[in-house]
């Protein structure tokens, strides 16, 4: 009854233990994760010795589960499922796997549902401090690529280059690790000559975006037109003003 009646407190305290630096706590959270989420979907383990392994997916599941959290918590906690499903702690991922594939009938489908969440929690992911977190981002963004095909190139992409514009170098760094994981894993997704075009030809554009990225956009410089000539400043010549500095005035 706790558990229905403070879902979203209890989800969003889970979640946050999904990204714990220690593996230990990662692994358990994950694990009540999915004792909540089967338990939402009616399908408490407990009473018939069911074992996690054991349970499938099925469209009913997936329903009560959307139904009981509402579409913004179901993406926000698949979302960071997902990537919990590429942690670097092997038993972390082994029941991110086996969790995930006890609510979600069909990955492909629930991607597409939840990607712009999921591409959110991606980046802040990728801007952690922590490098297993980073890691982990990355891992999950590969993951998408290889398993969403072109689906993922077409959607990805455009998720990501938002966050080039943000005032937060740390999202900008973000976007930035995980379009160069995009770039890595395209050729191997979907059909190869299609894919490596597509890479060779979005290096070159994401090499013009992500340059500027790099400096905050209060500090980006706005090209100039050639046919304006540059106007002298003092800039220009540090060693005559630095004299006339120095020099001492004539009484």
């Amino acid at each position: 009854m706790f558990g229905r009646t403070h879902t979203l407190s209890l989800l969003r305290m889970l979640e946050s233990g999904l990204f714990d630096s220690n593996a230990r706590i990662r692994e358990a959270s994950v694990e009540l994760v999915g004792d909540l989420l089967h338990g939402l979907a009616g399908r408490l383990m407990t009473s018939a010795g069911e074992s996690l392994f054991d349970i499938e997916a099925t469209d009913e599941i997936e329903r009560q589960i959307l139904e009981a959290l509402g579409v913004a918590q179901r993406d926000a906690t698949l979302s960071a499922l997902y990537i919990a499903r590429c942690d670097t702690a092997p038993n972390v991922r082994q029941i991110a796997f086996f969790v995930w594939k006890s609510v979600v009938v069909n990955t492909p489908r629930m991607v597409t549902r939840i990607l712009g969440v999921l591409m959110e929690t991606l980046v802040h992911a990728l801007a952690s401090e922590s490098a297993e977190r980073r890691e982990s981002a990355g891992s999950a963004i590969e993951d998408l690529v290889a398993s969403s095909g072109e689906m993922a190139l077409a959607r990805i992409v455009p998720n990501l280059e938002k966050g080039l514009d943000d005032e937060r170098a740390t999202t900008r760094q973000g976007v930035c690790l995980g379009i160069s994981r995009v770039l890595g894993a395209a050729p191997a997704a979907g059909s190869t000559a299609t894919s490596l075009s597509w890479s060779v030809s979005s290096k070159q554009a994401f090499a013009t975006n992500i340059r500027p990225s790099v400096l905050p956009p209060h500090k980006r410089l706005k090209p100039s037109p050639i046919s304006q000539p540059s106007k002298p400043s003092m800039k220009s010549s540090p060693r005559s003003f630095t004299i006339s500095n120095l020099m001492p005035r004539s009484s």
